[in-house]
């Protein structure tokens, strides 16, 4: 029997979102995975979702052990990662299992010894299927669309985004009266972390939707149609999970070829143009806009630049008859490996691997916490 449990079971967090969709795609292949063990129960593997943290790690949640075999589900967004991780991995843990090889070679390079395992993330073909969107309404604005974390340092690019539309709004660029952008992001705020829960500039002339609630998934796809591009300019990603979900919807996408996102976005050097699924952002090494407590340096990361961003937001409204093909393009590439029947696959390959005969199939029923309305 598996425990999996991580402390952000609400699905408007990634990690959260993640052990949400694995524990129900594991049930529904017929494994016993349990999110919550009684009194003086056990399980063989034990898998924390989350960050490796200290405070996390010794939560009442997690600690102490209830199974014979520990495993950590984790990833991390630069290219140094947290003493506190390094000997998490290497103290505690009997297998990590990462979303990309890009993460696993960091945590190589950065010491750890505990065998890795890489497990790419997916997106629930439920939550995210492709959407038609209708381009002839003349009188429509044209419309992009940031969603993510709101960070003190912005790291998910938000106040890039911002910045880039109000500038070419302000200079003619684009037309004041054609052109729109959302923000979307959740009321979710750790302070220790630097989340600011603001973004630098206020809603300009009603040009700007700011949206800082969780939404009902139906909303949230109507979000996603109404866009005509999504702009995701992050500078760090253990796997970049918001792209991909975008993607199989069929909403171009415009994000960085780097970091964890190499896992499923195709190198563009060696893609012909007529066969992109994503424009890539440039980037360029600068440090990395993570905070961890206790530590000076947080290493460098391949990170967007304004200028670039603006440029190709700029382009995108000149070019959105080129947009939907590729969109559509890339509704058809997600689908095809990068779904959480997949990911529970290879979750179990991994386990299975490193920890024979402790994973017979049974039936199981859904757990209540996780099969909720998000």
């Amino acid at each position: 029997m598996i425990f999996l449990n991580a402390l952000a079971n609400i699905a408007s967090t990634g990690y959260g979102g993640l052990a949400k969709h694995l524990t129900l795609e594991l049930l529904s292949q017929g494994y016993d995975v349990r999110t919550k063990l009684h009194e003086g129960e056990t399980a063989d593997v034990q898998v924390f979702i989350g960050q490796l943290f200290n405070e996390y790690l010794e939560h009442p949640k997690v600690s102490p052990l209830r199974a014979d075999k520990l495993v950590f589900l984790t990833m991390w967004e630069a290219l140094k990662a947290p003493q506190e991780f390094i000997k998490a991995a290497n103290e505690l843990a009997d297998l990590i299992i990462v979303p990309s090889q890009w993460n696993a070679d960091v945590f190589r390079d950065n010491g750890v010894t505990t065998p890795i395992e890489v497990v790419p993330l997916g997106y629930c073909e439920r939550d995210f299927p492709p959407l038609k969107r209708d381009r002839s309404d003349t009188n429509k604005p044209f419309t992009f669309l940031w969603q993510g974390f709101i960070h003190r340092r912005d790291r998910k690019g938000g106040n890039l985004v911002e910045e880039a539309f109000i500038d070419l709004v302000n200079s003619g660029d684009l037309p004041r009266d054609d052109v729109r952008l959302i923000m979307k992001s959740v009321p979710y705020l750790i302070p220790a972390l630097g989340h600011s829960g603001k973004w630098q500039h206020t809603e300009e002339r009603g040009l700007i939707r700011v949206i800082m609630e969780n939404l009902p998934q139906t909303e949230l796809l109507a979000l996603l149609q109404e866009a005509d591009v999504s702009i995701y300019p992050t500078s760090g990603e253990g796997f970049g999970l918001i792209p991909l979900e975008h993607m199989a919807t069929g909403l171009p996408v415009f994000a960085p070829y780097a970091t964890g996102m190499m896992e499923y976005l195709p190198d563009p050097a060696h893609i012909l143009a007529d066969e992109n699924v994503f424009y890539p952002l440039k980037t360029k090494m600068m440090d990395a806009l993570v905070e961890v407590p206790g530590e000076s340096d947080p290493g460098q990361i391949p990170r967007p630049y304004y200028d670039d961003v603006r440029a190709k937001m700029k382009w995108a409204y000149e070019n959105r008859d080129k947009l939907p093909e590729v969109g559509n393009r890339a509704a058809r590439y997600a689908k095809v490996g990068y779904t959480y029947s997949e990911s529970a696959r290879l979750f179990m390959a991994a386990l299975n691997k490193h920890f024979t005969g402790t994973h017979q199939t049974m039936s199981c029923t859904p757990i209540p916490e996780f099969t909720e309305a998000t």
